[in-house]
């Protein structure tokens, strides 16, 4: 058995049985070696007890007594990370795997204002709004998700995008 277990960015959890297990008739759950073949990228798997020090293997019965803990430690921003195992019995029998966690972000910077330099227009003019004049920087949020609110609008023009005129907001 092998489902997705969701962690939040930077925490810790507890790999449960019903999201990680191996059974076998002629083994005891302590015979049931799981050896990792590839390890996360995103995080490390560790004991319980020792939640900083990295894990090579571990046992079903490991897993049953919830002793395996991945913990995510990666500062990007990828929403998934995998490691591959090889699960062994008591007389040397093999079967390889995989373990999906599935990393939920969370906004823990909030935006900066980095550039509000005056647009310069020449009466009855037009001229864009870049990056050179208005810039707003945020670095656990991506750039297509960070919005303007306007707050009021212009008073003696418009804001316009692709000739229409904006009121509420861009991005």
């Amino acid at each position: 058995l092998s489902k997705v277990m969701k962690v939040t960015e930077g925490d810790s959890k507890v790999i449960t049985t019903e999201l990680l297990s191996a059974y076998d008739d002629t083994a005891k759950p302590q015979e049931l070696v799981f050896t990792i073949t590839r390890p996360p990228s995103q995080g490390h798997l560790a004991m319980i007890t020792g939640k900083n020090v990295s894990i090579k293997s571990f046992t079903q019965l490991d897993l049953a007594t919830q002793k395996v803990i991945y913990t995510h430690t990666s500062k990007a921003d990828i929403g998934e990370d995998l490691f591959y195992f090889q699960i062994r019995n008591a007389v040397n029998v093999t079967k390889d795997g995989s373990f999906k966690v599935q990393i939920t972000s969370i906004d823990k910077e909030l935006p900066t204002l980095a550039v509000n330099v005056p647009l310069t227009v020449v009466q009855g003019d037009q001229a864009v709004l870049t990056g050179q004049n208005l810039l707003v920087t945020d670095p656990d949020t991506p750039v297509s998700n960070l919005t303007y609110i306007i707050t009021g609008p212009p008073q003696h023009g418009a804001l316009m995008r692709e000739g229409l005129r904006i009121s509420d907001m861009f991005t």
